[in-house]
């Protein structure tokens, strides 16, 4: 007998194999989510929706009440699948990716130590008296509006231009944002009135408010009724009870009961309401929103009374009025009716014009004809009958994200209406327009899409955004630009990933008029820590500062000592996994006032919080976009499509000398972008950014662009002048170099007298002081200031050199404050050490109150601190001083530690790779000019990513940005064509950006993506078969720092597939995913692993035609030095022959196996197994509906294969 085998040689690197399997293909087509349920293995059914290549695709009994719609040429199925057979299923020819319906981690707040002030409010039973005594609403005064004229801009408006805007008519008219959160309360008074409506005639919508709530129509589509059977309220109320009547006169009642404490009882009430309604019919139910019950009306939840209205011909046919029972008395004759047009729920408790409680915004009222909208096209879901079904936009701060969607939605378009409890220092209140929440574009109008932290598919809110209300594109009931305000640090290849990839092919194949704008995160100080979904296309959202226009962080007394415009220490940062700028725009995220809904404060007037993070800044970016948005169609009769938008918001941009991977083209400015959009004055730069280099010649907008050693990259900018002068610009390129530094310790003391409060230092030292101390430059652009402190401070636990006793949580932390100090008092000096108890530490009577804020600060849940001030002379008023607060954990642990601190100074200098040519350029009126520039890259320019910018600076123009910004990147990948490359520090530059150095930034704040980060590249052509790429990683600095090197290698998906409906050629070959390395344990609280126990590590994957990638993470760090310097050398490792084939008559064969390597290995161990013995079990009975099992022992095996055969028509195999 003869034996033939045919097998690929399997390769496992101490402990990092990665080999690929029929598994691991199909985990990678699962969403984060579903791949850890089937791991598993269990029975238990999840309701899934799958996308499919076609719908012929045949998913036979895996999914289970299958449905398919195919909407925008994608085709959809749905169903439950059992956890143990998702990878089955996913392994099905045509399944492209599968998506779970679960609730999401609602964004952390940036600093969870900051506690916005509490306001004063009502206690329960006076809340309910106030109720009760209330006037009825049809006896107050309407609700107050923005005045014209009296909108002053109140601090940082003015920064960002948005007078500037206004006093052209533009603020954002005509122009709908969606916000995807957690829902919207329109009854805050600076939000009321700012939902948008369907305004297309034509549709079965028309003059309704367009919302989506993708949490609530899955489970819909499951149960058929708004509150689902495993009692999960949603936004959907069920209302088809119809109780008896007695006619009362004028009014009617019915015997119904309330719901208290949240359905665990229930109580019979008499419920009175006017006689209006034309069937005689009057449907109820229970109002869904927990903080109703819970904040407002004492643990019941209110009843809510649907009409059919005889008013058709202004609220539409059928039942068309909603009332709630906002006051819990069982009289709906003092509520306010809701119908289309007025279709806010609320109550105004003192009469003063405010909303004090709300119950929601109806945006539908089942009518038997209408169906919730866009459940028809995207689940093919028949309308409710008449009355039985209410669909409500509301933001309720008990379920998942909080108050996060009404702070999100005023971050747009707020309208400056409430001012309650404003700051002693902000002007006197001139009405409704100036008050302390103001957003860019108080003329647009709010898509609601949420709540989208409670649950529903990724796939359906983005359809929507891209669709709208019916389906299609472009036909105005879909936002216009949409917000996302949320991020997720689950995977490493972000950008690369089917979250990102899915938007950006439907904003290019779909959606082209619709943009997308998307925070970069909260995961700083480290680069490279975007987050996911991040589509290229998208505009990308960092965070700058505003300290304090809300009297919540130090101390000062006036408006002048407000500080703005630095990169706040946690905004996320580029490059990104594909090696892209990712980072468009900075806006203001550190921090400002934000509305929240007023059933938290039940008081309209003071319905407002201290809020921040990236998730304030993309939404105020988005407002500004609205403007561009309205300009755009003023002067040329339609919308923008994303990329003009986009291009229009960075050429328009304030440049903040910040490094482009952090700042993009700088802070939104309103004025200056509302006038480039408007084609009055400008300068337009196309295109707005340059990233540097292609992949073999062809440059994919949507791939990885890399350049190497030696070549020349050429570029010609369009720059036009709409202005009806000629514009004379100074063209310069230059990078960030750093020129000098300066070393200081602030030494911390054992003592419980630290009071650990956010808006006072322990620890005060004077740093730049004229005619005391002067440290920083005079030509200084940009100044870091990094701390660091011992791991075994920070964990206790952890003994010194022993990793495994690293232990969670963490015990004390620490920030890092730079101060401006202004005199108020005129005594020369902002603190006396000598007046408190304990030297050394700064006690409450020994600061100056009035005098100190902070330019910006560093503190993540780690052992490394950065904090950067841009312009630090210009922006000071007398000093500045650096300080340092004791971070307040439980138990407070009283300890001393040095606390190093290095200032480093840079400059901004001519970038020696990059040229334009002629240093000066004038662009005609109404005309254009062509830019040239080069990139001519060192042939020992370092491995890894670099950045410049391109300065266009005019010689006048009051309207003319003083700085256009063009952002320029270049990634210079590995060469291994010579069978190894190195990658470490000899020629490294002195950029903020420093290929071969980490500090840090690692958190046990719970966000994956925390922790300097570097990417390198390389393109691998025509590998011999079974080729290994290695990774030999290694850093100066011993135990607990860690770095982990994770390997990339490409991977067709559905988006780089001709003839696949997602499929784009923007999206290039292939994309990347993981092929090699492995993280630390525990993450995102990482603990030290690496493969050797020591600070050396290695990675190794397959080697394969085409574009690879290198991730750099740094997890842990160990608290001794300021950077780490770390070497990578890369290698290739050949097995032949690959595969190797075995043809033998006899049991025993020896056969040569070749390994070649281009890296030398000491102490090198090499084991192989061949195929064992070949296992069959033949008439194996499997009961129907049954099981049939085998256990089994494996030694010394790197790969399993098991086949089944039977005539049965569908046969589960699980191991």
């Amino acid at each position: 007998m003869r034996l033939s085998f045919a097998f690929p040689l399997l390769f496992a690197f101490l402990t990092h194999a990665n080999c690929e399997t029929v598994a691991s293909s199909a985990l990678a087509k699962l969403s984060p989510a579903l791949r850890d349920l089937s791991r598993k293995g269990e029975a238990e059914k999840v309701f899934v929706t799958v996308s499919l290549s076609s719908n012929k695709v045949s998913l036979g009994s895996i999914l289970h009440d299958q449905r398919v719609t195919s909407p925008a040429g994608m085709t959809l199925a749905r169903g439950y699948v059992e956890g143990r057979n998702l990878q089955k299923l996913a392994s099905v020819p045509g399944v492209e990716f599968i998506w779970d319906a679960g609730s999401r981690e609602a964004p952390k707040p940036p600093d969870p130590d900051l506690k916005p002030r509490p306001r004063k409010k009502l206690d329960p039973e006076e809340l309910q008296k106030a109720l009760k005594a209330a006037p009825p609403y049809s006896k107050t005064p309407p609700p107050v509006k923005r005045q014209p004229g009296a909108a002053k801009s109140w601090w940082g408006k003015d920064l960002l231009g948005v007078q500037e805007a206004w006093n052209m008519g533009v603020t954002g008219a005509g122009v709908k944002i969606g916000i995807m959160d957690t829902g919207v309360d329109f009854a805050n008074p600076d939000l009321m009135g700012t939902q948008a409506r369907v305004d297309n005639p034509g549709s079965v919508h028309h003059g309704w408010p367009i919302v989506f709530d993708g949490n609530s129509m899955y489970r819909y589509s499951l149960y058929g009724r708004g509150e689902s059977e495993e009692g999960g309220i949603t936004g959907y109320c069920d209302t088809f009870v119809i109780p008896g009547s007695t006619i009362i006169s004028a009014t009617m009642s019915r015997s119904f009961y309330h719901f208290i404490n949240g359905g665990g009882g229930q109580e019979a009430h008499e419920f009175t309401y006017l006689t209006e309604s034309v069937s005689g019919k009057y449907h109820f139910g229970h109002h869904p929103d927990e903080s109703l019950r819970r904040d407002v009306l004492n643990g019941y939840r209110p009843t809510v009374l649907v009409v059919d209205h005889p008013d058709v011909a202004n609220r539409g046919p059928g039942y068309n009025t909603v009332y709630v029972d906002l006051d819990n008395d069982g009289d709906f004759t003092d509520e306010k009716p809701c119908y289309k047009g007025n279709e806010i729920s609320y109550r105004d408790i003192n009469g003063d014009g405010y909303a004090d409680v709300s119950g929601g915004m109806v945006y539908f009222i089942a009518n038997g004809a209408r169906p919730i909208p866009a459940s028809d096209w995207l689940y093919g879901i028949p309308p409710p009958d008449n009355g039985d079904l209410v669909a409500f936009s509301m933001n309720d701060t008990h379920g998942e994200g909080g108050n996060h969607g009404t702070t999100c939605a005023s971050a747009a378009v707020a309208q400056g209406i409430i001012n309650g409890d404003a700051p002693p220092y902000k002007p006197p209140y001139g009405g409704p327009g100036d008050g302390m929440v103001q957003g860019p574009a108080p003329g647009a109008k709010i898509v609601d899409i949420g709540n989208y932290y409670a649950g529903g598919f990724d796939i359906d809110y983005q359809m929507f955004v891209a669709l709208g209300y019916d389906g299609v594109a472009n036909t105005g009931d879909e936002p216009n630009i949409v917000s996302m305000s949320f991020g997720y640090g689950y995977t490493d290849n972000e950008t690369w990933d089917a979250f990102s990839r899915l938007i950006e092919s439907l904003n290019r194949r779909v959606a082209p008029m619709t943009t997308w704008v998307h925070s970069s995160g909260n995961g700083g100080h480290g680069f490279s820590t975007i987050t996911v979904p991040s589509p290229p296309g998208a505009v990308t959202v960092g965070a700058c500062t505003s300290f304090d226009t809300c009297d919540e962080f130090d101390s000062i007394q006036s408006t002048d000592q407000i500080l703005s415009g630095d990169i706040i220490s946690f905004s996320g940062a580029g490059p990104g996994t594909n090696g892209r700028q990712v980072v468009s725009v900075v806006a203001h995220g550190a921090w400002g006032s934000g509305d929240i809904p007023v059933n938290t404060t039940q008081d309209g007037f003071s319905a407002w919080e201290l809020w921040g993070g990236t998730s304030r800044s993309c939404p105020e970016a988005a407002g500004v976009l609205a403007l561009i948005y309205q300009a755009h169609k003023q002067k040329h009769g339609a919308f923008p499509d994303s990329d003009t938008a986009r291009q229009l918001l960075m050429n328009s941009a304030t440049d903040l000398k910040y490094d482009v991977f952090q700042q993009g083209a700088g802070r939104v400015h309103a004025g200056r972008a509302a006038t480039l959009a408007s084609e009055t004055e400008g300068i337009a730069a196309s295109p707005a950014s340059w990233e540097v280099g292609n992949f073999r010649g062809v440059d994919y907008e949507a791939y990885a662009p890399i350049a190497h050693r030696g070549q020349t990259h050429a570029i010609t900018f369009t720059l036009t002048n709409p202005g009806p002068m000629p514009v004379s610009l100074q063209v310069r390129d230059v990078n960030l170099e750093q020129f000098d530094s300066t070393d200081i310790a602030i030494h911390t003391i054992a003592t419980t007298s630290e009071e650990r409060n956010t808006r006072k230092p322990d620890y005060l030292m004077p740093f730049h002081v004229p005619g005391t101390v002067t440290h920083i430059p005079p030509d200084t652009a940009l100044a870091t200031f990094q701390a660091y402190f011992p791991f075994d401070v920070f964990d206790v636990d952890y003994t010194p050199g022993d990793p495994s006793t690293i232990t969670l949580p963490r015990e004390n932390g620490y920030r890092i404050i730079p101060y401006d100090w202004t005199d108020k008092n005129l005594d020369g000096n902002l603190f006396d050490d000598s007046v408190g108890d304990v030297p050394g530490l700064v006690e409450h009577d020994e600061i100056d109150s009035g005098e100190y804020m902070r330019f910006n600060y560093g503190y993540v849940d780690g052992t490394s601190l950065l904090a950067y001030v841009a312009d630090p002379l210009a922006k000071m008023h007398d000093g500045i001083y650096i300080g340092v607060q004791h971070k307040s954990y439980d138990p407070p642990i009283a300890i001393s530690t040095t606390i190093p601190i290095r200032a480093r100074y840079y400059r901004e200098a001519d970038c020696p790779w990059l040229s334009t040519q002629g240093s000066m350029i004038t662009v005609p009126a109404q005309g254009s000019a062509e830019l040239h520039a080069t990139v001519d890259v060192p042939t020992d320019m370092p491995f890894g990513s670099h950045s410049a910018k391109i300065l266009l600076e005019p010689t006048g123009g009051k309207s003319l940005n003083p700085r256009t910004v063009i952002p320029v990147s270049l990634n210079v990948a590995v060469d291994i064509s010579t069978g190894v490359a190195t990658i470490d520090s000899a020629t490294e530059g002195a950029e903020p950006y420093v290929n071969n150095h980490l500090r840090g930034g690692f958190s046990w704040g719970g966000r994956s993506e925390c922790g300097d980060t570097r990417i390198f590249f390389l393109d691998s052509q025509s590998p011999d078969p079974g080729s290994f790429l290695v990774a030999r990683t290694e850093w100066e600095d011993p135990a607990p720092t860690d770095i982990d090197t994770v390997l990339f290698g490409p991977s067709e998906d559905v988006f780089t597939t001709p003839g696949e409906e997602e499929y784009h050629s923007s999206f290039g070959p292939n994309t990347l995913v993981p092929i090699g390395g492995d993280h630390s344990p525990s993450r995102p609280n990482n603990l030290y692993h690496t493969s050797t126990g020591t600070s050396l590590d290695y990675s190794v994957g397959p080697l394969a035609d085409g574009l690879h990638a290198l991730l750099v993470h740094n997890t842990l760090f160990g608290g001794t030095r300021f950077e780490v310097p770390f070497s990578i050398e890369l290698g290739e490792i050949k097995l032949a022959p690959s595969p190797l084939e075995i043809h033998t008559l006899t049991a025993t064969l020896v056969q040569p196996v070749t390994l070649t390597s281009t890296l030398p290995f000491t102490d090198f161990q090499f084991d192989a197994w061949g195929p064992s013995k070949v296992e069959k079990l033949y008439g194996v009975t499997v009961p129907n509906q049954g099981y049939y099992s085998e256990t089994f022992t494996l030694t010394d095996g790197a790969l399993l294969d098991f086949l089944t055969a039977s005539q049965a028509p569908d046969i589960d195999l699980y191991l």
